[in-house]
Order: structure tokens, then C-alpha cells, then sequence
């Protein structure tokens, strides 16, 4: 049982059907900055490749560069240095990694403070009381650490990806001989790529954090059930599409898709299924 019971404030209002709450969306706003958090470790790539692994490659391969026969150092030495830069290079980008968790938490208790004025502004449209009182800030405690958790380690995650491809590019190049200039593009291609993924990171966490925050909300509200709701444009998926409308058992998901959010990048959300309380 939650801190309070909406059914029953439901009920005091004078309902006397079930009904659901209005849905609030996240923001532009919120999930640009998630990625910004994100593209500091990017940009601390872009800063390591230029400084230290590009600079590596030009001293010890000289493959197609104006005025050179083609030849490199070669040999056992050359690799050493290639090791011992991109270890450099990874270990700048690692400690930035680490050092994201005050940021992303940060951004996540305000999600949490926003969230708590909606949902209190979606009962007051709905039923006209002001439960702002009722409500604890610690009731959504455990999704927001755990939404950090989740992010942060998909940063690192994301940092490890990079160092793989970062020494890829540059041990193939070296031993395909290749100019500097291919190794550039192919180091620019692989920064697009995280690029790539910070946008999909940055969107499927905001959903699903504001999911958890979704049913924090609920539970501390005695709410034991939700209607699917879903954006009903072309970029939905059939299975999530023909359960908009229809009410699920936050303890009972969905066989086939779990609960709205779930899916990587899903836009669905629970929308707070209130049963008066007569």
C-alpha cells in the first residue's frame, strides 16, 4: 500500500468511474543535456585522438606522406609506441567516464523534481486536491540511483567501445600501411559512431527513467494499475501499438513487451489507472 490512496481521494472528489491521469512527456531539454553529459567523453576522445594517438602514428609510420618512400619504422619498437599511446589515450578517456556519476545524478534528481510537480498537477486536473503534502522526494529515491547507475555504466561502456575501435583503426592502419590521412577518416567515422549512440543512449535512459519515476509515483500512491499509452505515429511498435488503451497490473506486465519503457527506446508510458474508492 502506497503512502496515500488516490483511490480514495478519487472517490472524495465525487468520481465514481475508473479514469486515468493525463500524460506528461519528458523533454527536448532534459535528454539534450543527457547528452552533453555524454559528448563531454567524446569530445575528451576527439581531444585524445589528436593529441596522443595521431601524433604516436605520425612518428613511427610515414606510409604515402609527401616526399617518403613509403617506409616506416616497422618492427617491434613501433608497436610498443602505438601500445603506449593508446594506453595514454584510454586512460584520459576512462578517468572521464569515472567522473560523470555527479553529473548524471545531478540531472536526474531534477527530472525527479519535475516529475513530482506533474504528477501532482495531473491529480489536481484530475481530481482537483492537492496531494504536494502526501508526497515523499524519497519515494522515487531508488529509480533515480539506479537510473544513474544504469547510465554511468553505459558511458563506460560506451568509453570501452571507443578504446576497442580507436586501437583497431590504428593497428590495422599501421599494418596495412596506411597514410595518415585514411587514419584520420576512419578515427572521424568511429567519433560519428559514438556520436550515434550518445543520441539512442540519451533517449532510451530518459525514457525509461521517467517510466521508473512513472511507477514510484503509482506505488506511493496506491495505484496498483496503468493504461498504455503510446505516441500513435508511424515510429511505434505494433506490439506496443495494440495495447494503447488497455490496462495492465504493474505486478502482471505484458508477456511480449514488459511494461511501457522497456523496450530500447520505447516512447510509451503508464498513465496512472485511478479506481475510486465508493
Amino acid at each position: 500500500m502506497g503512502r496515500y490512496l488516490l483511490s480514495q481521494i478519487a472517490a472524495n472528489a465525487g468520481k465514481a468511474k475508473p479514469f486515468a491521469l493525463p500524460v506528461f512527456e519528458p523533454t527536448l531539454t532534459q535528454e539534450r543535456e543527457l547528452r552533453r553529459i555524454i559528448r563531454l567523453l567524446l569530445k575528451e576522445w576527439d581531444s585524445a585522438v589528436r593529441e596522443v594517438a595521431i601524433p604516436a602514428y605520425q612518428r613511427v609510420a610515414r606510409f604515402g606522406e609527401p616526399g617518403e618512400i613509403g617506409l616506416g619504422f616497422g618492427g617491434a619498437d613501433a608497436v610498443r609506441q602505438l601500445d603506449q599511446a593508446l594506453r595514454r589515450a584510454t586512460d584520459r578517456t576512462a578517468a572521464v567516464a569515472s567522473e560523470m556519476s555527479p553529473a548524471v545524478e545531478k540531472h536526474f534528481r531534477q527530472m525527479a523534481k519535475w516529475h513530482q510537480a506533474k504528477f501532482v498537477e495531473s491529480i489536481r486536473a484530475s481530481t482537483g486536491a492537492n496531494v504536494s503534502p502526501l508526497m515523499s522526494v524519497d519515494a522515487a529515491e531508488s529509480a533515480l540511483q539506479i537510473a544513474t547507475r544504469r547510465h554511468v555504466a553505459l558511458i563506460k561502456g560506451l568509453n570501452a567501445e571507443m578504446a576497442k575501435k580507436v586501437e583497431t583503426a590504428v593497428l590495422d592502419s599501421f599494418e596495412s600501411r596506411y597514410a595518415i590521412r585514411d587514419l584520420r577518416k576512419r578515427l572521424t567515422d568511429d567519433l560519428g559512431f559514438a556520436e550515434g549512440r550518445a543520441k539512442i543512449i540519451a533517449q532510451d535512459q530518459i525514457g525509461k527513467y521517467t517510466v521508473a519515476l512513472d511507477r514510484a509515483r503509482h506505488e506511493e500512491a496506491g495505484v496498483t494499475k496503468y493504461r498504455w499509452w503510446t505516441q500513435l505515429d508511424d515510429k511505434v511498435r505494433p506490439s506496443h501499438a495494440e495495447k494503447h488503451g488497455e490496462i495492465f497490473s504493474w505486478d502482471d506486465p505484458p508477456s511480449d513487451t514488459g511494461h511501457p519503457g522497456e523496450d530500447i527506446n520505447c516512447r510509451c508510458r503508464p498513465m496512472a489507472y485511478v479506481e475510486p474508492r465508493n
